[in-house]
């Protein structure tokens, strides 16, 4: 394991501004199975970004991360919007078979006046 860190100092040479690409190659392969390395390899060539591309970079995954953001709260909302459209077709249901509305509230927790609405509109 130190010899897979050493090989990850030793890949660049910041004074001569060089990187050694058999070394890098090799840590590429070596990343791909070592979970620590492939984190570090990372993070690694993240800090090695210059400045406009390091907030390229970070631009980017700001917009994935507010992309999957957005894509929760829509699924979020869908899905209470499912749920109370479930809850007002139960309450159709029930007008449908009779039942009073005392007892449509009680069973869905819908407003009696939603109830009142529902019945004029059947």
């Amino acid at each position: 394991m130190l010899v897979r860190w050493l090989m990850l100092l030793g890949a660049v040479d910041a004074r001569k501004h060089h990187v050694y690409n058999q070394i890098y190659k090799e840590l590429e392969e070596l990343a791909m199975k070592d979970k620590n390395l492939r984190q570090a390899f990372s993070a690694w060539e993240e800090l090695s970004q210059t400045p406009e591309s390091r907030i390229a970079y970070e631009s980017r995954l700001k917009y994935i991360l507010d992309e999957e953001a957005g894509k929760q709260d829509a699924h979020a909302a869908g899905y209470k919007e499912g749920i109370e459209q479930g809850i007002e077709q139960t309450a159709i249901n029930m007008l449908k078979k009779g039942f009073a509305d005392a007892i449509i509230v009680e069973v869905t927790a819908l407003p009696l006046e939603k109830i009142r609405q529902l019945r004029k509109q059947r």
